[in-house]
């Protein structure tokens, strides 16, 4: 995968005939992590697959929901977010219930990955889910970075809140000290304008939808690398912006 990952334009003599091969099978002896790990392998290329594919991707996976562990369900939502994918509100609605109910075990970081891929697939969850989600916020609100607040207050916008009625900003007016996030924040324009709600000047630098994963400054705007894997699946999201 690196090495493809450095020729794009060669990719697809190699993983065309891989993912036809895949998908002839209905995915069949695929195990979850097989499944997760395959379609992080894609959003990590930026190879966006046939969709005949990924409707039996789609199907194949969700037979797994329950098989998936809190980091895999990330980062298949993430893969899915950066590809693009055209997901039908039904399925992502089941993934992200059985992510709900998974929250307990989501450290921060999942967390803002969750809320960022959502939004940017252009989908609002349901009333329930971002109940549960403001209330995973509130109560790990210490362990998450600036990048992941702004990630999270940027994300809740997407889903139709307020800059004073979201979760993100109204931990930080309650803190009752600065906190390293805050500092992260405050030095970071980027970040400020995705907790407080402001529009970027229009001197290319950036609009409302640039939240996200894809404030690290290295014109990558999708979503992070994909948490690390237990059995060594890739790089994992890594040192500096957890948006590059």
């Amino acid at each position: 995968m690196n090495s493809l990952s450095q020729r794009p334009s060669e990719s697809g003599w190699v993983l065309d005939p891989l993912l036809a091969h895949s998908c002839a099978g209905g995915f069949a002896g695929y195990s979850a992590s097989s499944l997760h790990l395959l379609v992080w392998s894609l959003g990590k290329l930026h190879y966006t697959p046939p969709a005949v594919w990924l409707e039996t991707f789609l199907k194949a996976t969700e037979a797994h929901f329950f098989r998936f562990t809190p980091t895999e369900l990330a980062n298949i939502i993430w893969a899915l977010a950066k590809l693009g994918a055209q997901l039908p509100s039904e399925w992502l609605d089941k993934l992200l219930l059985v992510a709900q109910w998974r929250f307990p075990s989501f450290p921060a970081r999942l967390l803002s990955i969750v809320a960022w891929s959502t939004a940017t697939l252009n989908h609002r969850p349901q009333p329930e889910w971002l109940m549960c989600f403001e209330e995973q916020v509130r109560a790990k609100f210490l362990d998450f970075s600036g990048h992941e607040l702004a990630c999270v207050a940027w994300s809740l916008r997407r889903f139709g809140y307020s800059t004073r009625d979201n979760a993100v900003f109204y931990m930080l007016q309650k803190q009752q000290s600065f906190l390293a996030a805050d500092f992260e924040i405050l030095s970071n324009p980027k970040l400020l304008r995705q907790v407080l709600g402001w529009k970027a000047a229009a001197r290319g630098e950036g609009s409302d939808t640039e939240g996200g994963w894809g404030l690290g400054g290295d014109g990558n705007t999708g979503g992070g690398e994909g948490e690390d894997t237990e059995d060594g699946g890739g790089r994992g999201i890594e040192g500096g912006s957890c948006f590059s």
